[in-house]
Order: C-alpha cells, then structure tokens, then sequence
C-alpha cells in the first residue's frame, strides 16, 4: 500500500508504507515534506481535514548585504559588490520555490549600486567628507592611506609616461620639488595633494603650516633635477612630515610606492631626497 498526501504547494504525492515518518522531497516546488503515518482508519465524521501551514520564508542573506552596501556605494568599492550580490540573491530567491524572500532588498541593492557608478563622479567629493568626519579614527587612517598612496603610484605612471615620450635618459621633466610635480602631464590637481589631516606624532617631524587640513599639503618633490643615472631606489616624492602616523608614503623613482616608518634609515633618505620647495 501507499500513503497519499499533500505537499504544501497543493501537488498530490504517494509514497509506500515503509517511509512513513520520513523526509520526501516533492516534484513540484523541490521542498522537503514529512510523510504523515499510514493509518487505515477512516476519519472521524465531521473532522475537517487541513493541510499544515508551510514553513516561513527567511529572507535571502544576499538582499541584506546587496541593500546595506548599496547604501554606501558612494565609497567606490561597495557599489560592485552591492550589484553582484543583489543579482545573486535574485537568482538564489526564484530557485528557491518559496523558501527564501527578500527580492525587492536586492532590487534596492542593485538600483543603489547603478545610481552611485553614474552619480559617484558628482556625489563623492561632497559626500565623502561628511562621511569621513563620521567615521572612526582608524577607519580614516586606512582610507587616507590607501588614498595617499594611489596618488603616488599615479605620479609614478605619470613620471614613465612623461619619460616614454622624451626618450630615455634626460628625458624627465624639468625642475624640483613641486614645480616637478605641476609639469606631469594629465594629473588632476588634487592628485598632487595627500588627503590625510595633518597628524603630527612624536618624532614625525615638525608640526604642520597653519591652515593645512584634508588635502591641504602637496607632496615633496625632487631635491635635485632628475637624469637616468640616479639609482631606481632615489625617492622623488612623498608625505610631508606628520601626514600619516607613524611615517610616510614615499614613491621611488622606479615607480613603486612603500611606506616608509619613522625610525627607519630611508624616512631620512626620503625626506633629504625630496623638497617642499
């Protein structure tokens, strides 16, 4: 014999007798059902038979990400993930036949991330102040620093590219210090500026020039006019003293960018490398 019985989506199962009490999963929706016991007994009459409620829905883990990063798309990096997340969840939600919800939290994480990869060029430079004022200490620290040094791995490529043009040898742009730095072609200005505040440690250097805030210090340029003689760990440009704690983001003339600490040798190579002037 069989044991006949309703899965929750209303299609109609028969299993034998000897998997009774166990675990079916149905054709229709792919949910797992109890198989009731077999009983022959007829029902009491007057009994109204009904079918036991399906189990809620729980809401798609990928929705709520998907929505919360959507909301901070305007730090650059969330907006990506929020969009794949959201059409992630999307899919997990339609396959899943009822067991999990939470599709209009993906489709608000995916419409987030699209209006912050148009709006982003317009939005960050008035929201990501108000943001950073906001946000913890160490969590300003890292932004700046990963900032700073993306501005000098920038200067860097511009340095490859002026020489690339020249020709090797003398072919770097004239001048010292920040004059040096103002004639790299196609560097937007803020590029020439580290975004930290000013932090003055103890013994990183001398306090800040009053007035200098959020992006308010260029690098150091060159202390001397540049040639190809000079050895590829020369540093062409770096924090000012007191940017950053604990040291500074140097960019060296090869092109690659290191933070260099306090108490080390090459903080004061850097700094007698380099010139504010």
């Amino acid at each position: 014999m069989s044991i006949d019985f309703d899965c929750y989506c209303g299609v109609r199962m028969g299993v034998p007798d000897e998997q009774a009490n166990t675990q079916v999963r149905c054709p229709g929706c792919g949910r797992l059902s109890t198989v009731p016991p077999h009983t022959t007994s007829p029902p009491t009459p007057g009994t109204v038979l009904t079918r036991p409620l399906p189990p809620e829905a729980r809401t798609s883990r990928a929705a709520i990400w998907s929505a919360a990063l959507g909301a901070f798309g305007f730090l650059c990096c969330p907006a990506p993930v929020a969009l794949l997340l959201g059409v992630v969840a999307i899919v997990l939600i339609s396959n899943s036949h009822g067991a999990q919800k939470g599709t209009g939290l993906a489709a608000l994480g995916i419409l987030l991330s699209l209006f912050w990869v148009a709006a982003l060029p317009f939005a960050r430079p008035i929201l990501e102040p108000w943001f950073l004022d906001l946000a913890p200490d160490s969590m300003r620290r890292s932004y700046d620093q990963t900032r700073c040094r993306e501005n000098l791995s920038l200067l860097g490529a511009a340095v490859n590219a002026y020489v690339a043009r020249q020709g090797q040898g003398e072919g770097y742009p004239p001048g010292r210090g920040a004059a040096f730095l103002r004639r790299l072609p196609d560097v937007e200005p803020e590029r020439l500026r580290c975004p930290a505040r000013a932090r003055v440690q103890p013994g990183a250097g001398p306090a800040p020039a009053s007035g200098a805030g959020r992006g308010g210090r260029a690098y150091r340029g060159p202390a001397i006019t540049l040639s190809g003689d000079l050895p590829a760990e020369t540093a062409i440009a770096c924090d000012e003293e007191g940017q950053h704690a604990g040291g500074i983001h140097a960019l060296y003339l090869d092109g690659h960018v290191e933070f260099v600490p306090v108490d080390s040798p090459a903080y004061r190579e850097a700094m007698e490398s380099t010139t504010s002037e």
